[in-house]
C-alpha cells in the first residue's frame, strides 16, 4: 500500500518559516510522487518560489523513499540550517523528524490521507485505509500523478465499513 497525500498550500507551508531561517528542502520521490502531491520537480520549484519571496534558501536533497530511514540518517545538512521542509508523506517526515526533531523546525508541504490501494490499469489510488481526519473520503479514488479527485469509482474494491 501507499500513502495518499495533497499538497499544502503555499501559505500553510511559510506560515511557520521566516526570512532568517536558514533552510534546506528535502523530498521523496515515492508515494508522493504516485499522488501528485509532491516529489522532484516541486520541490525545486518550492526552493525557486521561496528564494523569490525573500527567504534563505541553501540545498536541495532529493532521495528515493525518505520513509527508508538509511536515506535519511546519511544526508549530510549543513550544520547551520535552521528548518527542513519536507516533502514527503507522513512516514517520511517521521523519519526525518526522527533525525531532526531536537535540532531544526520540519514543515511539511503536504497532508497525509491514509493508505490506499493503487491499480495501473484505470490508473488511479483508492482511499482505503484514511487516518481519522479524512474517514469522509475512505473509498475515494485519486487520478495516479496528478492528485486530481475522480468523480467516480473505477476500482471495484470494496473498503471495509
Amino acid at each position: 500500500m501507499v500513502s495518499l497525500s495533497e499538497p499544502r498550500s503555499y501559505e500553510e507551508i511559510t506560515a511557520n518559516l521566516n526570512k532568517e531561517d536558514r533552510i534546506a528542502l528535502t523530498c521523496c520521490n515515492c508515494c508522493v510522487r504516485f499522488c501528485g502531491s509532491t516529489g522532484l520537480e516541486p520541490m525545486y520549484a518550492l526552493a525557486k518560489k521561496l528564494k523569490a519571496d525573500g527567504y534563505n534558501v541553501g540545498k536541495c536533497y532529493p532521495s528515493a523513499c525518505l520513509c527508508v530511514h538509511d536515506y535519511v540518517r546519511n544526508m549530510k545538512f549543513p550544520e547551520d540550517i535552521t528548518a527542513v521542509v519536507v516533502c514527503a508523506c507522513i512516514a517520511g517526515e517521521a523519519s526525518v523528524y526522527q533525525r531532526y526533531h531536537d535540532d531544526i523546525k520540519l514543515i511539511s508541504t503536504v497532508n497525509s490521507l491514509g493508505l490506499v490501494l493503487g491499480d495501473r490499469r484505470v490508473g488511479n489510488l483508492k482511499l482505503m485505509m484514511p487516518f481519522d481526519k479524512y474517514r469522509d473520503l475512505k473509498g475515494h479514488e485519486w487520478q495516479m500523478m496528478s492528485g486530481k479527485r475522480q468523480e467516480k469509482e473505477q476500482i471495484p474494491v470494496p473498503t471495509e465499513e
